[in-house]
């Protein structure tokens, strides 16, 4: 509890001196969710993640602070407000069930979805207001985090050593080493956690404006992902890397250059241990297509019960023997909880943002990568365990914002005399 304490006095700290600036509060816990693990955040404190606290502190400190700008944020997200509004209500109508209980009810919206929730507002806010200098601010911490998840991937690739939260791992997980879990993970939660930060670090590429850095930070992101060991976030990762070459800004020459690199690039990576690894594992997946197979068969035959509440029995399918896996989709395992109504409102909310902002070519690709960490998820428990996921589908959904306003101020905004370059 002494951590907590400290850690709230010193996230309201920031709050207040960084309040007319929120958007580097922002790119701190962005950078915070990615650098500690669920697991090693439970351990210092109880509740909200670690990030969660600082995104909490900033959006009180910007409502008391700053509340036209937060009113204005509100207004213009009148849908999602009212989608999620939904989702909390048929949450809340879950908690009374014999199966859920207020306190793990309360406690999985704070967690899960109103917190992240509260950070793609935010972004939104900062966004409209300061246009690509938010994206800015973001990407540049950002890369360098992923650059070190890039030489963490591979020392753990190498040693078969954890080397980061060594002691917590060991007690919070049943794997030693990636030797025993057969990828590597950053880190993070785990390998899967990895590949699927690599699908929106590969999109966060398109701000990069030398093409020879933007194909450099591409294979390595790729190569990051391969070491993840998630196929279909090594997919993914793939057609979100070729819509980023093909839609950066960038001259003719440039633009040839980086699709004759990128194709070098991911013929050598293919031809990489990592790659076959990958290549190998799709021809070999152990039985876990089957699973999902087995888990969708499941649902097919017990949708009826779960329509509008949480499924009425044993909702650890795997402990009382009814699969051999859990359901292997973050959203039918929330609508194990809360019913698949909730889990489909949860998905339009997701959809209708990444619609509503592919105004532009930076909206659509960062859009691309959004609906591909939403696919991700529909592949592993992914946000319902309290992962990186969690956060990350909404961090990619609020960096979607820009492509409304990209189509409504152009790529820069004319300022002090520089030249105005519409999108």
């Amino acid at each position: 509890m002494a951590m907590l304490a400290v850690w709230l006095v010193l996230c309201f700290v920031l709050a207040s001196v960084f309040a007319s600036r929120p958007v580097w509060l922002l790119s701190a816990a962005i950078i915070i969710r990615i650098l500690v693990p669920f697991y090693a955040s439970n351990v210092w404190m109880v509740g909200l993640h670690m990030a969660g606290y600082l995104v909490a502190a900033t959006a009180i400190m910007q409502l008391i602070l700053y509340r036209p700008r937060v009113v204005r944020v509100l207004l213009n997200s009148k849908t999602e407000l009212a989608l999620f509004s939904a989702l909390v209500i048929l949450m809340m109508v879950n908690s009374v069930s014999a199966y859920s209980s207020i306190i793990e009810t309360l406690m999985n919206l704070a967690i899960i979805y109103l917190t992240p929730v509260t950070l793609y507002l935010l972004l939104k806010m900062e966004i409209h207001r300061l246009g690509l200098r938010a994206v800015q601010v973001i990407s540049v911490p950002f890369h360098l985090t992923m650059l070190y998840q890039f030489w963490l991937a591979i020392r753990q690739e190498e040693t078969g050593e954890i080397l980061v939260y060594s002691q917590i791992t060991q007690n919070a997980l049943w794997f030693q080493t990636s030797d025993d879990l057969g990828r590597s993970y950053g880190t993070l939660e785990g390998g899967l956690e990895l590949s699927t930060l690599c699908i929106f670090a590969i999109a966060m590429t398109y701000w990069v404006r030398n093409s020879a850095l933007r194909i450099a930070l591409i294979m390595a992101y790729t190569y990051t992902n391969l070491l993840g060991n998630g196929r279909a976030a090594v997919a993914i990762g793939i057609v979100v890397a070729i819509a980023v070459i093909v839609c950066a800004r960038s001259s003719a020459a440039a633009k040839i250059f980086s699709i004759v690199a990128g194709v070098f690039g991911f013929l050598f990576l293919y031809s990489s241990e990592a790659g076959q690894s990958i290549i190998e594992k799709m021809n070999n997946d152990g039985g876990s297509n089957q699973k999902r197979f087995d888990a969708l068969t499941w649902v097919g035959n017990n949708f009826q019960h779960f329509i509008m509440t949480g499924y009425p029995g044993d909702r650890d399918l795997r402990a009382s023997g009814q699969l051999s896996s859990s359901l292997e989709n973050a959203y039918l395992i929330a609508a194990m909880g809360y019913g698949l109504i909730f889990s489909a409102i949860l998905i339009v909310l997701q959809l209708y943002i990444v619609l509503r902002n592919a105004r532009s070519l930076s909206g659509a690709v960062m859009g691309v990568a959004a609906l591909g960490v939403i696919f991700v998820n529909m592949t592993n428990s992914g946000f319902t365990t309290n992962s990186n996921s969690a956060y990350l589908i909404w961090i990619a959904l609020g960096l979607c914002t820009v492509g409304s306003w990209v189509s409504e101020k152009g790529y820069f905004q004319e300022m002090k005399g520089k030249r105005h370059v519409s999108a």
